[in-house]
């Protein structure tokens, strides 16, 4: 699976084989991610996640 970013809007995401618009705003302006942006995408996703009760 490809990381992406929408250059209109700022959307990262991940998604198999090249999108033909943002999922987010709908621009066609995508590219793929770059290891920042994928960084933050990965660091989000862990933030996110539910927290472990002791």
């Amino acid at each position: 699976m490809a990381f992406y970013h929408c250059t209109n809007c700022g959307f990262t995401f991940k998604r198999e084989g090249k999108p033909e618009q943002c999922p987010d705003c709908g621009k066609p302006e995508i590219r793929s991610a770059l290891k920042a942006e994928i960084a933050e995408f990965e660091k989000i996703q862990k933030d996110n996640q539910p927290k472990k009760k002791a």
